[in-house]
């Protein structure tokens, strides 16, 4: 610790007396494209200005709707966007430092109304919409600054929309995962996408099946504005139940090289970018990142008891644009994890290893993208991609009393996909716009699961199998405009499976209304569905009698309906007032028959065990968010959730799921301090309060009795877990330069040291069931230049 400690401190106190040259004034370069929203055409003649500027400072886009606005004083800006025949755009808390040129992506929708430029009072596109043209509800976006800039989320975006309504992370009783819980739904459950297309959980250590890891593979420093949608999205995403997660690479600068680098606690963290050659229009960006807990560990915070979790990960977005055959992209990422842990017994005195468990998750995509446009209203955009992905766990455990060490867990779960997304895209006119679409997965797999069989002495499969299957997916989706106040989007999707030939058709529709200029009301509705991880088709006790078919080969594809009704009120330009409440019933869902079990409980794919589609669910509530856009230096956003979460098992009896922790309440916000017109000190909160996982009881008596664990099970999910809290800071300072910008920042996780329940396990000790608690303090200290 001391050796990256001491560093660090240097770095600090340089800081503290840098101070550029006196009377020099710190500038940089605001620039970009527009684009219709649309069409994705670029639009000549644009005003992009600062708002609040004086004398005015901005600039007019050229024919390829390019912009730029030279010498802008560092600090924090709104930029308004105008031009005639289309909607202002107000882009709000554009921060400019001398260490990176500020590069947008502007996309600008057409009015109904041509003769006027068309001033939305309340600048409703400017928090948080969502880039999908055809999201109008459950729907937000967020950028690679807002990822860094909440506290206790360690610039991870899959932690950062756990603080949206709705939306809960690590079951709300654990710190370690980045598990995103939405409405009470399993996380398995999410849908991934990158580039537009779906891909394997980005999240170092994964499981199989499994939706979330510890941290993001995605540095955020590689991230564009992206999507997040918690309900009834658009007919375009398919595979999903409870969200889905549509996450954009940002392109890297094509006009001058920058880099960043950052040193923490955490480990390292480089990225590079710029134009492959000077004056032309490609571009590259690359980040790689190497990470330990080692350093954590030699300071008494151990995150997971006797482990030591090692991970890295590389990204890459490569822009290659044509004169005449479009723009084409190369992009990927891959990360390698780690994580070795131990248990030892105390025998005759003397310290015995009595379990060794070794888990390796790894994964690499790689993928190239074309857009193509055919005239000023329609392109076509086209994404191939192929993923590798290997999990591998490992327990070697006593097995008798003889303390025999043998192997009695022994997973290799490798799955190879092939995926070609292909999109059409056309805008009749400012009223009506058209997408339509289809997507091919073809899958591989080679999966070994094996327990240890205490009776025969010796591992036993539960999963062995290899060989390959696909799905396909078709979808058209249709936004009309039907006046300047009212937006009808409806489409239809569809999924088939090649593996039991099932299929679904699932119709999507929703609606915005807006009641006044800073008024609107939002529906939606749509059936939606996800297939089960291979595993699960290819699992069971054994295969059905007379044929060479799995157990589960012919489970349906679980479905669940979505309604959802909106209100937004823009109280100001900065300050918004939501409200939502939907309803989801989900059907299809396998459980074991006559028993508890469902997969609606599940974070991982299923038990070896034969299941049946005559599980059902339903979530609901009500979820009410008040939050604030940087303006004057400070920020907040507050929401509160209240929900339930119920399913049906094979026994047919009704029960609370797993995941129904009744409530969710986020308190979080920042302000920014200007010590000097080079000199910032930023501070962020955030506190958390959500209602704890259900568990299954535990029969005290029966188990004291027979020696183990004995779970009253006819009781599933009756009980819930003490309420989870936590609360987290972040200060960070930033010194602006002529040619760099320096950042330190302290992220301390767990900021009140509370130790919160994560289960309840029988301790044959006190012959009494007891909480595992889990939770410490966090400080995570790093250092980072731009230039």
């Amino acid at each position: 610790m001391r050796r990256i400690t001491k560093p660090l401190l240097l770095v600090f106190f340089w800081m503290l007396c840098a101070s550029s040259v006196v009377g020099q004034q710190l500038v940089q370069t605001i620039r970009g494209e527009v684009r219709d929203a649309d069409s994705n055409a670029p639009i000549e003649g644009v005003n992009v200005i600062i708002r609040g500027s004086d004398p005015l400072v901005g600039a007019v886009t050229n024919e390829a709707g390019n912009f730029r606005i030279e010498n802008v004083p560092i600090g924090t800006y709104d930029l308004l966007v105008t031009y005639v025949g289309y909607e202002s755009l107000v882009l709000p808390n554009v921060k400019v430092t001398t260490g990176k040129e500020v590069v947008l992506q502007v996309r600008v929708t057409e009015s109904l109304t041509v003769l006027d430029e068309v001033v939305v009072e309340g600048d409703n596109n400017s928090s948080r919409s969502p880039i999908n043209e055809f999201a109008v509800i459950s729907s937000l976006s967020f950028s690679m600054e807002e990822s860094g800039k909440y506290a206790g989320t360690f610039d991870d975006p899959a932690r950062m929309v756990t603080t949206f309504a709705g939306v809960v992370g690590g079951g709300g009783s654990d710190d370690v995962d980045n598990e995103i819980i939405i409405r009470g739904n399993s996380p398995r459950n999410l849908l991934w996408r990158v580039e537009g297309i779906e891909v394997p959980s980005p999240n170092h250590f994964t499981d199989e099946g499994a939706s979330s890891g510890s941290i993001s593979m995605l540095s955020s420093n590689m991230l564009a504005t992206s999507d997040f949608f918690t309900s009834a999205f658009p007919a375009e995403y398919g595979n999903a139940i409870s969200g889905v997660f549509d996450i954009r690479l940002r392109q890297g600068n094509n006009q001058q090289r920058e880099y960043a680098l950052r040193a923490g606690v955490l480990g390292l963290d480089a990225s590079a970018e710029g134009p492959f050659k000077k004056g032309g229009e490609a571009s590259y960006l690359v980040n790689y990142r190497y990470s330990t807990l080692a350093l954590l560990n030699e300071v008494g915070i151990e995150l997971v008891d006797n482990a030591l979790p090692v991970f890295q990960d590389l990204a890459f977005n490569i822009v290659l644009p044509t004169a005449a055959a479009g723009e084409f992209s190369i992009f990927g990422f891959g990360g390698l994890s780690k994580d070795e842990e131990f248990d030892e017994l105390l025998i005759s005195g003397r310290e015995v290893r009595a379990q060794e468990e070794e888990f390796n998750s790894d994964l690499g995509v790689v993928g190239l993208r074309h857009n193509y446009p055919f005239s000023a209203k329609t392109y076509l955009e086209t994404v191939a991609t192929f993923s590798a992905q290997r999990i591998t766990f490992e327990r070697d455990a006593i097995v008798n009393s003889n303390l025999d060490f043998r192997r009695v867990n022994n997973e290799d779960f490798t799955n190879y996909a092939q995926r070609i997304s292909v999109l059409l895209n056309h805008k009749f006119n400012a009223r009506h716009l058209v997408r339509t679409g289809v997507i091919y997965s073809h899958l591989q797999y080679d999966l070994l699961s094996q327990v240890y069989n205490f009776q025969n002495e010796q591992l036993e499969d539960e999963v062995n199998s290899d060989g390959s299957t696909g799905v396909l997916q078709s979808y058209i989706a249709w936004k009309y405009r039907i006046s300047d106040k009212l937006v009808l989007n409806s489409g239809l999707h569809s999924m088939y499976f090649r593996l039991n030939d099932k299929a679904t058709l699932e119709p999507r529709a929703g609606i915005n209304y807006q009641l006044t200029t800073r008024q609107f009301i939002s529906a939606g509705v749509g059936l939606h569905s996800r297939r089960e991880s291979l595993s699960t088709y290819l699992s069971g006790p054994e295969t059905v009698v007379g044929s060479n078919e799995f157990v589960n080969e012919n489970l349906e594809i679980s479905k669940a309906i979505h309604y959802v009704i909106g209100y937004d009120n823009y109280l100001n330009d900065h300050l918004r007032f939501k409200v939502e409440a939907y309803y989801q019933d989900l059907y299809d869902i396998p459980v074991l028959n006559n028993t508890y079990y469902s997969i609606i409980n599940l974070r991982e794919s299923a038990a070896a065990v034969p299941l049946v589609n005559e599980g059902t669910g339903e979530n609901y509530g009500v979820e009410v968010t008040l939050a604030r856009t940087l303006a004057n230096d400070y920020y907040f956003n507050t929401n509160v959730s209240l929900y339930k979460s119920r399913y049906t098992g094979g026994d047919g009896v009704e029960r609370n799921t797993k995941f129904d922790g009744n409530y969710i309440i986020n308190l979080l916000g920042g302000k920014d301090f200007n010590l000097s017109s080079d000199k910032v000190l930023n501070v962020n909160l955030r506190g958390i309060l959500a209602g704890g996982q259900r568990f299954i009881p535990i029969l005290e008596n029966e188990s004291a009795e027979r020696g183990f664990e004995v779970l009253d099970f006819d009781r599933a999910y009756e009980e819930r877990l003490p309420d989870y809290f936590r609360a987290d800071f972040q200060i960070g300072y930033t010194v602006n330069n002529p040619k760099n910008t320096w950042q330190i920042r302290l992220d301390v996780q767990n900021l009140t040291n509370r130790q919160n329940v994560r289960e309840v396990n029988y301790s044959p000790l006190t012959q009494r069931a007891e909480f595992t608690r889990r939770g410490q303090i966090i400080p995570v200290l790093s250092a980072q230049v731009k230039f």
